[in-house]
């Protein structure tokens, strides 16, 4: 903060701009001081409570911004506070803990910058309404990033400006002048697009006298059996009877819409309620909650609005219940298997190919770092696509191995790995069904090899797709592949059989926004969906009805990136999305029909 200070202090310096404002991943920080600050405040440990512990650090960083914010423009009016945040926002709160909506909606902060770097145009507008839709009215200037592509980067700022943004900023300057001067996309940018000087936005910010600062859903996670009441708080309200607040219901496939009226607590004016409850509903039905507080004569001040939240109905009774945090942390793992001794095979980018017991103990021969070619050449093992249980008692290994796709076979007794066929193309991931065939992911389809690795067929996608990961039921019946483009789970079914097997799209899985989740299948066609914007995993049977949610737990699911079950389905382990800091594996074990 004295930096700060400081450098407000500074003749001509007209603001700061706050780059990396945030955690690097839901893994830090434990230091002792947070550790003591923490346990002084609650009195509990984090893995007690993962919501407090989340909370603690959102507001670590909420409460130095505004710290410094007030104090700095107490003294200095027209100081400017910028920052860049992360372009994706339910990634941003929930895995980095950047809460960058409430500083505008607290107004301790002028403008910000969300990095919506993506060449995905589908995935870039689904950001960007992200933002608009949670703050209209607010200073959001979203950045683009600037692709050899200028057809690409003309369609983004059409796509930009019809959300009404402040405006929106490029990066990067080198992308545009290289040693200092115009180079041709600088130079198009100049004859075809930005012809007229920009008006600059007004950065003054006034402290906002009302912003809703907190949401809650009673129950947390409310089931089939249960009605919902809200409950949010109007900072800086008094008693008002002018003031209208009320909560915005929206189904996941924005059907319909609900509006209740919140009522005032007396003896805390500041908290509002629903006095009628959302009756029960269906297991698996999503809605989206909107607080919108308003008053006719002041329309200065008002509407104010809440930030989306997503509200999940689960299952009376709970198919899986938290074990332990299983193994060592583990960095920017996604690619996972168990075999069918119940040992898990966790692919390590820096590290290897780690094998786990089921209880979590790291295996002698852990971790693998290479592998013996046909032609009995040592190989350092990298660029693993993919890892899948066969039918056979082994693990599939995928590799890109100088622009070719191997399949390596692990064996879990020694970890050897040794050559077990070659695929027609690389692969991004693989799943392979109850009959050995393999299921290859590419960045514009997918393709079918038979046990042998040679092609039977191939589908492409429809449009520009960013696919996370794909899964087959044992029997092929269906084939799914998790899609961050559009946030769904893409489902086709099988057609017929022979030697060229045929597939058909059907509807996308129900599921709000996948994120960066994956999909997989258990040993009886279980299917799990890890959607990491919503903390939770679906669980759905083999008629793709949803039966049961994991989420929850002490420490609790946060951002799941893979969700993937033992061959006989007795336990499942959940992958997060730890960003660059390191997170431990969650075991879930099978319940007796326990309830919540």
């Amino acid at each position: 903060k004295s930096v700060i200070f400081e450098l407000s202090d500074t003749p001509g310096l007209d603001g700061i701009h706050f780059d990396y404002f945030r955690y690097p991943g839901p893994g830090c920080s434990y230091d002792r001081k947070s550790l003591e600050l923490f346990t002084d405040k609650y009195h509990i440990q984090p893995q007690d409570s993962t919501r407090q512990w989340n909370k603690f650090r959102r507001e670590a960083l909420t409460n130095l911004l505004r710290d410094v914010y007030l104090t700095v423009k107490a003294k200095h009016p027209g100081f400017v506070f910028s920052s860049a945040v992360i372009g994706d926002y339910d990634i941003a709160q929930r895995v980095f803990l950047q809460e960058s909506h409430r500083w505008l909606a607290e107004g301790i902060i002028d403008i910000i910058f969300p990095m919506t770097y993506t060449g995905d145009l589908s995935m870039f507008t689904r950001w960007l309404k992200r933002h608009a839709v949670s703050l209209p009215g607010h200073l959001i200037c979203p950045g683009l990033m600037i692709y050899p592509d200028k057809t690409l980067l003309q369609k983004q700022i059409k796509i930009a400006r019809a959300q009404h943004f402040s405006g929106f900023s490029l990066f990067a300057y080198s992308n545009l002048f290289r040693e200092h001067l115009p180079n041709d996309t600088a130079i198009f940018l100049s004859d075809s697009i930005f012809t007229r000087p920009a008006k600059l936005p007004d950065l003054t910010t006034r402290q906002p006298k009302h912003f809703i600062s907190q949401v809650h859903r009673f129950p947390r996670f409310p089931t089939t059996e249960d009605s919902i009441r809200i409950v949010c708080k109007i900072t800086g309200v008094q008693t008002s009877s002018r003031l209208r607040v009320v909560s915005i219901w929206q189904d996941e496939k924005f059907q319909s819409l609900n509006r209740f009226r919140m009522r005032q607590i007396a003896k805390k004016p500041e908290y509002w309620y629903t006095p009628a409850k959302v009756p029960p509903q269906q297991a698996g039905d999503t809605y989206f909650l909107r607080i919108v507080a308003y008053n006719p004569q002041d329309t200065t001040l008002f509407p104010i609005t809440s930030d989306p939240r997503q509200i999940i109905v689960d299952t009376p009774v709970q198919m899986f219940g938290q074990n332990v945090d299983i193994g060592p942390p583990l960095t920017l793992a996604s690619k996972a298997a168990i075999d069918r001794q119940g040992n898990i095979w966790i692919y390590e980018p820096n590290k290897g190919l780690r094998v786990f017991s089921a209880a979590g103990e790291e295996k002698p021969f852990s971790p693998i770092i290479s592998y013996t070619d046909q032609k009995g050449h040592l190989n350092r093992l990298t660029n693993v696509a993919g890892l899948a249980t066969p039918a056979d008692n082994q693990i599939a290994v995928l590799v890109d191995k100088n622009g070719s796709a191997v399949v390596l076979s692990g064996d879990n007794r020694s970890g050897r790995l040794r050559p077990f066929c070659s695929l027609p193309q690389p692969g991004t991931n693989f799943a392979v069904d109850g009959r050995n065939r393999f299921f290859v992911l590419q960045k514009k389809g997918w393709y079918i090899a038979d046990a042998q690795g040679n092609l039977m067929n191939r589908f492409q996608f429809t449009g520009v797709h960013s696919p996370n990961n794909i899964a087959v039921t044992p029997g092929g019946e269906y084939v799914f592949v998790a899609c961050r483009t559009e946030g769904q789970v893409h489902v086709w079914f099988k057609t017929g059989s022979g030697p060229y097997l045929n597939y058909r799209a059907k509807d996308n899985l129900l599921c709000q926004n996948i994120g960066m989740g994956g999909v997989s299948c258990g040993g009886d066609g279980t299917v799990f969906l890890a959607a990491t914007p919503s903390g939770s995993v679906r669980v759905l049977n083999s008629n793709l009805e949803t039966i049961d949610f994991i989420q929850g737990g002490k420490p609790a699911v946060q951002a799941p990136r893979l969700a993937i079950a033992s061959p006989d389905e007795r336990f499942v382990i959940i992958l997060e999305v730890g960003g660059t800091t390191p997170v431990r594996m969650h075991k879930w074990e099978k319940q007796n029909h326990k309830g919540h």
